[in-house]
């Protein structure tokens, strides 16, 4: 779905506001794939070979070639779609809410030292990004020095007694064996998206989050200053987001 923007060209994503300093912004894989990429890649591009970004005309208009070089070795062409689709919603939130005018390979996307991403030059800007299924998106922060974090994932066909040996605490295990995938779901997307916002790696310190309704806990100790929201995506999804307030 692309709405007007570009000095009347289109954008790819469908941005959204959830307050006055904090906007998401919507990229459909599949209907990028049938706009911008059918013929060039195959029906089934989840199991398919990388193939040469460079090469491909949407992925020159918005990223640098020292960008595309990340994944252009990407021997999945799963991983090369949801990179770029990422790149582009990311960029064109960016465009919309905080760079209007900018060329968006001027809106050079990097990675701090944790390898989360940063806007070059402007490193004090809150972004985040996610991908799952049939979707990218990412969320933007507005306040210079605040952050946010976003998750998305499916809740069905999801192996959930794998996901809460993974990211549940022992208590949590037991609290949530008998709960509908949504509320295991939420209470993931929440941890993800919170690690998001502190840089830390997953598998370290998922362990060590908490959650108790819309309340964060890290160590035990609920998180101050920060607001968590969640939703349902679709049919099939669980979106949660997580910034400063």
């Amino acid at each position: 779905m692309k709405g007007t923007g570009c000095g009347g060209g289109k954008l790819y994503s469908r941005i959204e506001k959830l307050n006055s300093s904090v906007y998401i912004s919507v990229l459909c894989i599949t209907d990028f794939i049938e706009s911008e990429m059918k013929g060039i890649v195959p029906e089934n591009y989840l199991t398919g070979r990388g193939i040469d970004l460079s090469a491909f005309l949407p992925a020159m208009e918005y990223c640098t070639a020292d960008e595309i070089s990340r994944v252009a070795g990407a021997r999945s062409l799963k991983r090369q779609i949801e990179w770029l689709c990422g790149r582009i919603a990311l960029k064109e939130l960016l465009y919309a809410k905080k760079f209007p005018g900018k060329d968006f390979r001027d809106i050079i996307i990097g990675y701090d030292e944790s390898g989360k991403p940063v806007v070059s030059q402007h490193e004090d800007t809150g972004i985040s990004l996610t991908h799952s299924g049939d979707f990218a998106i990412a969320a933007l922060h507005l306040t210079p020095g605040k952050k946010t974090g976003i998750d998305l994932e499916k809740s069905s066909g999801i192996d959930l007694q794998a996901v809460m040996s993974v990211a549940f605490t022992p208590e949590e295990r037991t609290e949530f064996k008998n709960r509908p995938a949504k509320d295991i779901i939420t209470v993931f997307t929440f941890k993800e998206a919170f690690l998001k916002i502190t840089g830390k790696g997953f598998h370290e310190t998922i362990n060590r989050v908490t959650v108790d309704g819309n309340r964060i806990l890290f160590d035990k100790t609920e998180v101050q200053g920060i607001t968590a929201e969640t939703r349902s995506f679709g049919s099939e999804y669980i979106l949660s987001i997580i910034y400063e307030s």
